[in-house]
């Protein structure tokens, strides 16, 4: 199984789901059109990321065509493309671009995540008060024909639903975006797939995913790994400015007793601001604390919900993730952390790429949709690492997952 995600948090909270059923899983921290995933055979699912959220459509379509056509090329398997669970970034072109690639002209769509209360109805997504209208957007976006299939619908029996999806497949429509509210809709979507009886794509959530590919994993051994740095510091940090991780990060950091050092948006680039920065956190750490927690200050401003950001908003946040990586990079070097806790695609990989990690191998779920993984590859080898989207997760989420650390160390 081949897993294309536009970010990394995405690609990790899919791939776990893999791991969940026995398949030896890793994830490739960042795809690009030169990437040889042949170097991971050793893995029965392989999940990319294409790092595309926030690229322009046409150049989206590039990125993810072409990891598409390297992937197959390096192994002929099937392909579970990742949405983000919010429909954020290019979800429908980036659906075409591995139909495209893939020359596979049937997908199913599964966006809902009922155990991240993400659900689709009418073809309307909604989690916590907004609302996504997915059957416009996969509209809108794509050009292969796309067509809703109604919660009434799938309710009915699987010869049914099955008859009425080849019916409308000769009739021309090529994705089918279906409503689902449960764990058994999307079992019933992914069964679909697999009985069909032609060859597509299943594209959703990381909740879909579970249920996707029905083949037994010819060795469920738990993978084996060698920590690190045992009785060292744990690092939070974060980089989403999602108000339900602000409410996480600032509970922990209270139940902790340490204090929330706050990375200033404006100041990313200067080096002036980011070694007093440093220092703090230097001095916090050298007093034997045992938690550090680092936050974007954006995280405290007022902002609107937005599929796609504008050009300028996106060279900011890349900006600002790319030097939360460098600050953790910094203090890595002089504490060797033996956990971290990453909140937001970019930040998770800017954090990854910063230490040198190409990989990470997924070990077990903490919370739907929140992993725990082993970085490979750097200067943090065997570190252990969760990756989380901003929006997942109760408020005792970084709390559970500094425990689970310890816990696993």
């Amino acid at each position: 199984m081949i897993i294309i995600a536009d970010d990394l948090t995405g690609a990790n909270d899919t791939a776990i789901q893999y791991r969940k059923r026995g398949y030896t899983t890793i994830v490739e921290t960042l795809s690009t059109q030169k990437s040889d995933i042949s170097l991971y055979d050793e893995y029965q699912v392989v999940a990319c990321n294409t790092n595309s959220r926030a690229l322009s459509r046409n150049v989206a379509y590039d990125r993810v065509f072409q990891t598409t056509i390297s992937c197959l090329a390096a192994r002929d398997e099937r392909i579970y493309k990742k949405v983000d669970s919010m429909l954020r970034g290019n979800p429908g072109i980036e659906l075409d671009a591995v139909m495209d690639a893939s020359k596979i002209n049937l997908a199913f769509v599964a966006p809902a995540y009922p155990q991240n209360g993400r659900i689709v109805e009418d073809g309307v997504l909604a989690v916590q008060g907004t609302i996504v209208n997915a059957g416009d957007l996969f509209l809108r976006e794509m050009r292969h024909k796309v067509e809703r299939v109604d919660l009434s619908l799938l309710k009915q029996s699987p010869k049914i639903v099955k008859m009425h999806i080849l019916k409308r497949c000769h009739a021309g429509i090529q994705v089918f975006l279906f409503d689902s509210q449960s764990e058994a809709d999307l079992l019933k979507i992914a069964q679909l797939s697999e009985n069909i009886g032609i060859q597509n794509i299943c594209c959703g959530s990381a909740g879909f995913a579970f249920y996707v590919g029905n083949d037994e994993p010819a060795d469920n051994t738990p993978p084996s790994y060698k920590l690190k740095n045992v009785s060292n510091p744990i690092g939070i940090v974060c980089g989403t400015r999602n108000q339900n991780t602000r409410i996480q990060i600032e509970y922990a950091a209270n139940k902790y007793k340490q204090p929330l050092f706050l990375f200033e948006s404006e100041s990313a680039h200067s080096a002036g601001p980011q070694r007093e920065l440093i220092a703090s956190i230097e001095k916090q750490l050298n007093a034997g604390a045992k938690e550090l927690f680092l936050a974007v200050s954006g995280m405290y401003e007022t902002i609107s919900f937005d599929l796609q950001n504008s050009e300028s908003r996106s060279d900011k946040a890349h900006k600002i993730a790319t030097d939360l990586g460098r600050t953790m990079h910094q203090i890595f070097i002089h504490h060797q952390l033996k956990g971290i806790i990453a909140t937001g695609g970019d930040t998770a990989l800017q954090v990854c790429k910063a230490l040198g990690a190409h990989g990470i191998v997924p070990l077990e779920e903490l919370a739907p949709g929140i992993p725990l993984g082993i970085m490979v590859g750097g200067v943090a080898e065997g570190v252990l690492l969760i990756t989380k989207s901003g929006g997942f997760g109760e408020k005792e989420i970084i709390e559970e997952s500094i425990e689970l650390i310890r816990r696993k160390s």
